[in-house]
């Protein structure tokens, strides 16, 4: 290829004044010499680690939030299951499913991967959590991103609008950034979109069911507290008297047996001498703050 005559002094070491001094390395034959390896920055030629795994390995936002609603879906079930065998007056049932709910997270997110590697929902939709050189993250790093970092997402709206985030740049949530992690395909590749949807919809299902059987449990729990304290009332006490009452009955007693007691009441059976008493003591208690004539003993 034919070309114009040099500037003076590109040929040697050194420029004339007026002209830039020459690359370090460059050629002394000038642009159309080869050009040495030695003489390209190590800033250019350098693996890009650390800026994490290729954007094409990480998943957009569906795949992920798929996956996220069926992993609390499943953490909500294990919370219902556990309500269902305890005793829990309604007073203490938001707290109580609260704390139920991330525990059951910490089953599914932290204790799940332990040992299957990622959780259910992440597996199913073929997605895992690796740090920025792409290998699996460690026990404390998951527990920090899954829940300490978590608790962010219990404020309304974090969740809609760290779905955004995901689909923006890097495709990285809050947390991944926060903990340093990435979210990418497993070596099978990007689920299906059917298989997104189809987990998506399992999902749906799975909140559905376990958030209606966690409120049917508070549903019972107010219903009972709401009889007795009407009945009470017909008796002829006041309203606070008997909150007071059905209050110190339910500290003093497994809600099984309030529960057995208010189904015999209903079906005009005897009340069990073990929550006759209770009720007894505790209506002494409560009309004596209330500066009410005592209730009559209870016959020996």
């Amino acid at each position: 290829m034919a070309t114009g005559p040099l500037p003076p002094g590109a040929g040697s070491s050194s420029a004339p004044p007026g002209w830039l001094p020459p690359v370090p390395g460059w050629p002394a034959g000038g642009p159309e010499a080869p050009l040495s390896p030695a003489a390209v920055p190590r800033s250019l030629t350098a693996p890009l680690a650390a800026s994490g795994p290729a954007l094409a390995t990480r998943p957009t936002a569906v795949p992920r939030i798929a996956a996220y609603l069926l992993d609390i879906g499943l953490a909500t079930m294990l919370t219902f299951g556990v309500l269902r065998l305890v005793d829990v007056s309604p007073e203490r049932l938001t707290a109580l499913v609260l704390l139920l709910t991330f525990a059951g997270w910490a089953i599914v997110r932290v204790a799940g991967p332990m040992i299957a590697g990622e959780s259910p929902g992440k597996r199913m939709l073929q997605l895992r959590t690796v740090d920025a050189a792409g290998a699996p993250i460690p026990t404390g790093t998951r527990a920090l991103r899954e829940l300490v970092i978590w608790l962010i997402y219990w404020v309304p709206l974090v969740s809609l609008v760290d779905a955004f985030v995901v689909e923006r740049g890097e495709r990285r949530s809050m947390r991944d950034r926060m903990a340093g992690t990435y979210v990418v395909h497993t070596s099978d590749g990007p689920a299906s979109g059917g298989r997104a949807v189809a987990v998506l919809l399992l999902a749906v299902a799975t909140l559905g069911v376990s958030w209606a059987g966690v409120r049917a449990v508070g549903n019972s729990s107010r219903q009972l507290e709401q009889g007795f304290v009407a009945g009470c009332v017909n008796g002829g006490l006041g309203s606070a008297e008997c909150q007071c009452i059905f209050d110190q009955v339910s500290a003093d007693l497994p809600r099984d047996r309030l529960v057995q007691a208010d189904r015999d009441a209903r079906l005009g059976r005897n009340m069990p001498p073990d929550v006759e008493s209770a009720i007894r003591a505790a209506g002494q208690a409560c009309i004596r703050v209330t500066g009410r004539p005592a209730l009559p003993s209870a016959p020996a």
